[in-house]
């Protein structure tokens, strides 16, 4: 009995590497898989995924100094001045806003613009993009 057990338990960890991952390579969206988008827009779809949960985690905490951290060029300007202004979260976020990015759900596969890489949370209230470095940094919410 024990022996079964062990082959269970040690068949079921072989098999949860394939469940792993939060984004299915063969997963379809407009005509084309994650894997088909992640070799035209050399990106990983799990960074893409954990970037825009990890922008879900920041705001969960309402971290505004993490959020700021995560922009880059006008928008961390803009966002730093707003923020030596009045440093209260409602001041950057609406409730309604907030809600729907906190609450979201965070793809594997570009959204929005046809001609730029963009991932999109909460119906494009918030837009993240990979620059060219490889750092991944909000665009606009």
């Amino acid at each position: 009995m024990k022996k079964l057990l062990g082959i269970v338990v040690l068949s079921l960890l072989w098999c949860s590497n394939s469940f792993s991952q939060n984004c299915d390579p063969n997963h379809y969206n407009d005509g084309m898989m994650v894997k088909e988008y992640e070799a035209e827009w050399n990106y990983k779809a799990e960074e893409a995924y954990s970037f825009g949960k990890k922008i879900q985690n920041i705001l969960l905490k309402k971290d505004l100094r993490g959020f700021i951290d995560l922009t880059t060029g006008d928008l961390r300007t803009s966002l730093e001045q707003k923020y030596k202004e009045n440093k209260s979260f409602e001041n950057f976020f609406d409730n309604e806003q907030y809600k729907k990015i906190v609450g979201g759900e965070v793809y594997c596969f570009p959204l929005g613009s046809i001609d730029t890489l963009q991932f999109w949370i909460g119906l494009a209230e918030l837009t993240y993009t990979q620059e060219k470095n490889g750092n991944w940094v909000v665009l606009k919410y």
